[in-house]
Order: structure tokens, then C-alpha cells, then sequence
């Protein structure tokens, strides 16, 4: 999922919904700053615009109680994109009010 033409927003969870908080050039901009606890809990989705595509954010592995808050630049674990939907509409709006 590697397109150079995409650009990447993050979705942060609200109670039942997830709201576009910040749009990155690549997906590795994106990770930098997330916390294990907070994807295994899944509190993120990433939405690839201009494809539509919606991911959840979950991790690639389980960590030692001690690394629950480390970082996905850290190497404890990594970041891996699970397909959830695409809505090229949603993305779009979301993508041009980040423009405005």
C-alpha cells in the first residue's frame, strides 16, 4: 500500500466514530508518534486519499506489559494497515477540509 501519489489521513476514534485529525505524505509520517495501547485498542484508522481506502490501524504483534505505551518508531512492534472499507466520498471531503 505504498502509492507515491496517495496521501495519508489519520482518523482518531470518538465513542462510535472516527474523526480525520491530520494528513501525511507517507504512511511512515503517520506511525511515528503512535502508542502501542492506543492501536491495540483501536483508536486509529488510516484513510488513503485520493483512493478511498479506510484502514484500521491495529499492531503486527503482541508486547511485554513494560512496552504497552512504546512507540511505533521504536521497533518493539509495527504498525500493519487491516482493509476496513473504501468511500472515496468521505476521504475526498475530508482530504479538501484539511485544504481550506
Amino acid at each position: 500500500m505504498k502509492n507515491t501519489d496517495s496521501k495519508w489521513i489519520l482518523a482518531y476514534r470518538h465513542d462510535d466514530y472516527y474523526a480525520p485529525e491530520t494528513v501525511y505524505d507517507t504512511q511512515e509520517q503517520a506511525f511515528a508518534n503512535l502508542e502501542y495501547e492506543d492501536v491495540k485498542r483501536e483508536t486509529y484508522q488510516l484513510w488513503e486519499y485520493p483512493h478511498g481506502g479506510i484502514f484500521l490501524i491495529s499492531p503486527d504483534r503482541e508486547v511485554a506489559k513494560s512496552k504497552e505505551w512504546s512507540l511505533a518508531s521504536s521497533g518493539e512492534w509495527a504498525p500493519k494497515l487491516v482493509p476496513v472499507g473504501i468511500d472515496v466520498l468521505k476521504v475526498t471531503e475530508a482530504y479538501r477540509n484539511f485544504q481550506l
